[in-house]
């Protein structure tokens, strides 16, 4: 969506000036488990990354994504869907009140 039409065609040091200021450090992809049949194929992928003011949060993201051989156009992304999502602060939150 837009997230991808704002980095899709950022260069190697473009895209880490973007995830500084959008507070990303340590992203990660590791894919778990392939699947393939025929020019279709199911992964199973972990995102993992710090966020926050001071990088105190860890982020896990399990996704699953269907990926198919397109004639003449090679491999494309159909589905992605979420399995599970973790996140884990290194301190505690800091909660402001609501002003009145």
């Amino acid at each position: 969506g837009k997230l991808w039409d704002s980095v899709k065609d950022l260069e190697a040091d473009d895209f880490k000036s973007f995830l500084l200021k959008n507070k990303v450090k340590n992203p990660k992809i590791k894919v778990l488990n392939k699947n393939c049949i025929g020019a279709k194929c199911i992964l199973t992928y972990v995102i993992t990354y710090q966020t926050g003011k001071d990088y105190s949060f860890n982020s896990e993201v399990k996704k699953l994504a269907t990926i198919e051989n397109i004639e003449n156009e090679g491999w494309r992304i159909s589905d992605v869907s979420n399995i599970k999502t973790y996140f884990e602060a290194q301190k505690p939150l800091e909660v402001q009140k609501k002003s009145e």
